[in-house]
């Protein structure tokens, strides 16, 4: 819902709704959108805002539906036009919903709106969730080359954690190696045979434990989609 309408429109129908209103409101939006609304806020009110999205869990499927259909109905009225519906979620992960809409949004606002939460463990969640492993592919080729083919579990673990990738990723690897990694890596690959998801997954979770150290102490650079 009001993934059609614009974020001025939809910013002034919600700004003087509660912050719970309004943060229920955003994890309803496309991840790409909602972030336009969220940094309109007056930082005070920004950051209650995603200390609400990030604490979210399980909501009341009526009061989803009648709060929705509300400011469905005020969007209507202000723009005269029919906004796009979404299903309304009984469920919501309120930190990896956080962590997509901090994908779309400037590292300084992202920055202050991490710091203004008060859970620790949550924030280090929202970091791991806002950095994928397909998302190696913001990193510029030159980073590639000089930091992450370095680090060691790229060394020991990239044979295994590309292992089902699209080509794309796996060529953001291939190109940048020396030749005679290269090789090596697509030979272990190829050996390694049919490998399980999650086999995959703790690969890819190793290499990505050490190059958010790396985007952490700013040696590498990530640039937003």
């Amino acid at each position: 819902m009001f993934d059609s309408a614009m974020g001025d429109e939809v910013y002034v129908t919600i700004s003087l709704e509660a912050p719970q209103t309004i943060a229920l409101i955003l994890t309803h939006m496309i991840p790409e959108r909602a972030p336009n609304i969220l940094i309109q806020f007056p930082k005070e009110k920004r950051n209650i805002i995603a200390q609400r999205i990030a604490t979210m869990e399980t909501v009341n499927q009526n009061t989803v539906n009648t709060l929705l259909s509300k400011i469905q109905t005020s969007l209507q009225d202000r723009l005269n036009k029919t906004i796009s519906s979404r299903r309304p979620q009984k469920s919501i992960h309120g930190s990896s919903a956080l962590a997509k809409m901090l994908a779309h949004t400037d590292d300084d606002a992202t920055e202050d709106i991490l710091k203004s939460l008060e859970n620790t463990d949550q924030v280090s969640k929202i970091r791991e969730a806002m950095f994928a492993f397909e998302d190696i592919m913001l990193i510029d080729d030159t980073n590639i080359q000089k930091y992450i083919l370095k680090l060691p579990s790229i060394q020991d673990n990239l044979a295994t954690a590309i292992k089902g990738l699209d080509e794309e990723v796996k060529d953001k690897f291939f190109r940048n190696m020396p030749n005679r990694m290269k090789n090596r890596v697509e030979k272990e690959r190829q050996s390694l045979g049919k490998v399980r998801a999650s086999v995959v997954r703790k690969a890819q979770k190793l290499i990505l434990d050490e190059i958010r150290v790396l985007i952490a102490s700013e040696k590498v650079q990530i640039e937003k989609p």
